[in-house]
């Protein structure tokens, strides 16, 4: 029985350090506070939402703009909203730096078009000492309020800082408005082939301790005899 226990809590542990661990700060937008903004930066501005290259964190992109459609965050209350309208040196949308041990990590986030013509397309990149990789993106369509998922992978060697950014490649005056939300960053689950192979281990320690107590019983017989 204790054996079953100890094998039961291993599996549940396993299974718990497989599930993802977010490491972004404020990925949902869920803080409209000026600490919310700190969290990242952009090459927008926090503002207007009627100018041009222009961001703001809300609940519903029509009460920021009379031309946007209404709709809801994609997870939690708020999102980040984007008025693109104009050509930036690099069009950064929203970026953010972290610090991570070696490993594969998973990004992902939902983008959702406001107004429906001119929709936009937007890259996700990571700089990785120096380096900078594209790992994903999405182009949006004309379906105002449509959450559209994005991201990628990447993978460290050794412990690294990483600068993650959205990159807004549209430039259109008009249109070329959407909103950001849910963006995640997690450590890569454990591989199945390594929780089948703990699990097997564990299988076979059961199987061991089957055969020890069957062992201990028939001698105990053969003594009573």
């Amino acid at each position: 029985m204790k054996l079953f226990k100890f094998l039961t809590i291993a599996i549940a542990t396993l299974s718990l350090s497989a599930q993802a661990t977010p490491l972004l700060i404020n990925g949902g937008f869920e803080d409209a506070n000026p600490a919310g903004y700190a969290s990242f930066a952009s090459d927008y501005s926090q503002g207007n939402l009627y100018d041009p290259a222009s961001i703001g964190i809300g609940s519903n992109p029509n009460l920021f703009h009379g031309s946007w459609g209404s709709f809801g965050a994609q997870e939690g209350i708020n999102m980040l909203l984007v008025n693109g309208g104009q050509s930036l040196a690099s069009n950064t949308v929203w970026s953010q730096t972290v610090n991570l041990t070696a490993g594969s990590y998973n990004f992902s986030g939902f983008a959702a078009s406001t107004v429906f013509f001119n929709p936009s397309t937007l890259r996700v990149v990571a700089t990785i000492g120096g380096n900078v990789f594209a790992i994903g993106g999405v182009a949006l369509g004309s379906n105002v309020g449509q959450w559209d998922g994005f991201g990628g992978s990447f993978s460290l060697q050794t412990s690294s800082s990483v600068t993650l950014k959205i990159l807004n490649l549209g430039t259109e005056y008009g249109g070329n408005d959407f909103a950001v939300d849910n963006l995640t960053l997690a450590a890569a689950a454990v591989p199945e082939g390594e929780t089948y192979s703990t699990l097997l281990a564990g299988l076979g320690l059961l199987g061991f301790a089957a055969i020890r107590r069957r062992v201990r019983h028939d001698a105990r017989k053969h003594v009573g005899c």
